[in-house]
């Protein structure tokens, strides 16, 4: 038996990478260093940079950057967003790859090659499936009527991740 392990943000398709992993050595990779999310699909590179844009040496962490020709133009009237996130690829092969995707996950090539997923560099969350930004919802909170200042976390609990918000009034 197998599992299969993918990643991609909805920005590249969903789909960017996947690794498939054989069931019974679970434990072993999660001993090792991880379950890898493995190596790019046909048609999309994958690359690890640091903040500058500039490769990192395999081994060392750094933000997961996708290109290929599942990488959208951007996002819809938002060009401030579109402008942080699509950046030009200084590594394209080839017309697909013009458009390089900052995904704001952190990653790393293992010493097999294989991708791994090492967490967030901002404090998103997924819930359900659903992206969601503490600190977005807590600067919604500071604009209502009465709230001086707001602080909101994502808190696991079980299975599950909860979004608990403090605020003091003024």
């Amino acid at each position: 038996r197998s599992v299969f392990n993918g990643y991609g943000p909805t920005e590249s398709c969903i789909g960017a990478t996947f690794h498939r992993l054989e069931a019974g050595r679970l434990e072993e990779y999660r001993e090792k260093s991880g379950i890898p999310i493995g190596k790019p699909f046909e048609n999309t590179a994958v690359y690890i940079l640091n903040p500058y844009l500039e490769l990192v040496p395999d081994g060392f962490t750094g933000e997961i950057c996708i290109a290929g020709i599942g990488v959208a133009d951007g996002y819809l009237q938002d060009p401030d967003l579109t402008a942080k996130k699509f950046v030009n690829n200084p590594f394209a092969r080839n017309v697909f790859e013009q458009t390089l995707y900052r995904t704001g996950d952190l990653g790393r090539w293992n010493r097999l090659g294989e991708l791994e997923y090492l967490g967030r560099m901002d404090d998103q969350v997924q819930i359900r499936g659903i992206r969601v930004e503490p600190a977005e919802i807590a600067w919604q909170l500071r604009r209502v009527n009465g709230v001086e200042d707001a602080f909101v976390q994502a808190v696991r609990k079980e299975d599950r991740v909860q979004i608990v918000a403090w605020w003091t009034g003024d």
